[in-house]
């Protein structure tokens, strides 16, 4: 029965987090790319407080990988990434090399490549975790150890980048 309970308590929280993901709506994400020009909107902020031949970090996400190749278009280009799962490059680049490349039809977007930290400071309280784990009275440690989470415990979790794949109009 306890073993019931638990995996109820896990599956009303797995549906608590998925109906999150509503919340943004069918339309463009906040802070994408909300005039359609490829590039999002935070790396345009950025762009706008760099001088004529500085550099910042962005990731380029184009049609396919063989795209890669015509990256030389835009003239020289620190590439400091192919990446192989996605059709995507890491390099940096200045705001006019930027700008000309977002002109390209096989890019799809251009975002800064800002330093990401994980915290889990607010995520248990937005996503209604602490309130699931109370009411249910279910903790994921189901052999009672004191010395943290061991390999007869439950663990969830939900990793969310913030990123979404394409939001074509």
């Amino acid at each position: 029965m306890k073993r019931w309970r638990q995996t109820m308590a896990l599956l009303g929280l797995s549906m608590l987090l998925c109906s999150c993901v509503g919340l943004v709506g069918p339309e463009r994400p906040p802070a994408m790319d909300s005039n359609g020009n490829k590039i999002f909107d935070s790396l345009e902020r950025l762009m706008e407080k760099l001088g004529e031949e500085e550099t910042v970090p962005v990731l380029i996400m184009m049609d396919e990988q063989s795209d890669v190749q015509k990256l030389d278009e835009v003239g020289q280009i620190d590439l400091r990434m192919q990446y192989t799962v996605v059709p995507a490059v890491a390099a940096t680049m200045t705001r006019a090399q930027i700008a000309d490349l977002a002109q390209k039809e096989y890019v799809q977007h251009i975002e800064h490549d800002a330093e990401v930290r994980v915290l889990m400071n607010s995520a248990s309280d937005w996503f209604g975790v602490a309130e699931a784990r109370q009411e249910f009275g279910v903790s994921g440690d189901r052999d009672g150890s004191a010395t943290g989470y061991s390999t007869d415990d439950v663990v969830v979790a939900v990793i969310d980048t913030g990123k979404s794949i394409s939001y074509r109009t």
